[in-house]
């Protein structure tokens, strides 16, 4: 229940991740299209912030997928080996 439960948070917070350049690279242009009304060193601080947005983005998308599949794939190895161990055990007793 625990591997489903952090599989589930991995999926959500990968579906939320995927968003996450777009709305950087966003900010970025809107950035450099209004570069001509601000100072350069103005501009330089802004897009930083939004590039170390962008890699703290990645970070928690790395972690977010690890965690999605890790746990979704643990959670189908021990679901496939009830369902074998169920169907070895009804085989031992129809005798087939």
């Amino acid at each position: 229940m625990l591997l489903m439960f952090f599989g589930f948070i991995g999926a959500v917070l990968d579906g939320f991740t995927d968003r996450l350049p777009l709305y950087f690279t966003s900010h970025m242009i809107n950035s450099i299209g209004n570069a001509s009304k601000l100072d350069p060193d103005v501009l330089r601080q802004r897009l930083n912030k939004n590039a170390v947005g962008i890699l703290y983005g990645a970070g928690v998308s790395l972690v977010a997928c690890f965690l999605e599949g890790y746990c979704w794939t643990r959670t189908g190895e021990r679901q496939a080996a009830r369902m074998r161990i169920k169907m070895l055990s009804v085989k031992r007793f129809c005798g087939t």
